[in-house]
């Protein structure tokens, strides 16, 4: 039985390389196996590289799916800051992205190891030198045995994929500083989760009448583009945890189209905002928040403020994950809601099992 509320305390335990088992790592290490004793001379001597400079990787591919998927997103989210300068895709459907990449490193991500779509992006990815995957076990972990992939694998416990996202994060870091060895990534294991419980629980006590009434309001969240995977995490346990719909959006961008929305007033009933604040956001960002929440008012929604807070970039994610975890897990005990199930997707997965071909 999945403990929901032990597994969000327990949740800074994760933010640890030490959770993380490399096997096969040695298939990534090019500058150990395929570099010759000529070749480092010829290195030396300012002649060609042949070995480990031509096989790194000229761009990042990361196919997953939900709870899976983030921990891509979050690696777009902190490369420019930890030092990882060339692109990275995150792949959320069937098969492979088109890119212009000629020697990409790909990596699988499934908590489960038997995500259809993610099951079926690695099997298309054997025209790839560089492969791994992160999981806890499952078809993908034996299609990586059973291919001599790179594979970082983790103990699931009673987690849920959305619960997890410390684990399958570090087990997609360590996978990268295999060959980039300069995206050094900070643990976070004394962050307390406790400590963001009061303030998720007040920010649940102010939302639940509006999200759970007769004519229930829609939580739609907003951020700086800086912010964005922020705000799209804090949406998606709105979707499983409060087991509510949910959306998010950017500023600027939001003053260019979605604004015109709530013009007539008729929608602004159903919504509620969750604005989130950053002190380093662009001062002129700060100053639409300030005018857009002003006009939204005007027009019926009702808006919360959040301030992220922390050290770093990578700190203040963490931070405002556990923070919406327990705004969300909150939200569904006072509308005597299980945060755990997911019934309608458990459903769509039993349908399409039976439907599979060969994923």
């Amino acid at each position: 039985m999945i403990d929901y509320e032990q597994n969000i305390l327990n949740f800074n335990k994760q933010l640890s390389f030490k959770n993380i088992k490399l096997v096969n790592a040695g298939t990534l290490s090019f500058d150990k196996l395929r570099t010759t004793l000529s070749e480092v001379e010829g290195l030396k001597k300012g002649g060609k590289s042949f070995g480990a400079a031509q096989d790194k990787p000229d761009g990042i591919i990361i196919a997953g799916m939900g709870g899976s998927a983030l921990a891509g997103d979050l690696v777009n989210f902190l490369a420019k800051d930890y030092e990882l300068k060339i692109p990275v895709v995150v792949w959320k459907d069937y098969g492979l992205p088109r890119t212009n990449f000629k020697n990409p490193l790909f990596i699988a991500v499934s908590f489960s190891g038997n995500t259809e779509e993610t099951t079926s992006a690695f099997r298309e990815s054997r025209k790839y030198k560089l492969r791994a995957v992160v999981t806890s076990g499952g078809k993908l972990k034996e299609l990586a045995l059973k291919n001599n992939a790179a594979a970082a694998l983790f103990s699931a416990g009673d987690l849920l994929p959305r619960q997890s996202l410390g684990l399958i994060f570090y087990g997609v870091a360590a996978i990268i500083r295999l060959k980039f060895p300069e995206f050094k990534i900070p643990e976070f294991s004394g962050l307390r989760p406790v400590d963001f419980k009061q303030k998720g629980r007040g920010l649940a006590v102010l939302l639940k009448g509006h999200a759970y009434r007769q004519a229930g309001r829609i939580p739609v969240v907003y951020s700086s583009v800086a912010n964005k995977t922020i705000a799209y995490n804090w949406k998606i346990r709105f979707n499983e945890t409060a087991k509510l719909p949910s959306f998010y959006n950017v500023l600027p961008e939001m003053n260019h189209n979605e604004i015109v929305g709530f013009q007539n007033g008729i929608f602004s009933s159903k919504i509620f905002a969750i604005f989130l604040n950053d002190s380093n956001d662009n001062l002129r960002v700060k100053e639409r928040f300030k005018i857009t929440e002003k006009l939204l008012k005007e027009k019926g929604v009702v808006c919360f403020d959040v301030i992220l807070s922390g050290r770093g970039i990578l700190e203040k994610f963490w931070k405002a994950i556990m923070m919406a975890d327990w705004t969300a897990f909150y939200l569904a005990r006072f509308a005597k809601i299980n945060p755990a199930a997911t019934p309608i997707i458990d459903r769509i997965k039993k349908v399409m099992t039976k439907q599979t071909v060969n994923y």
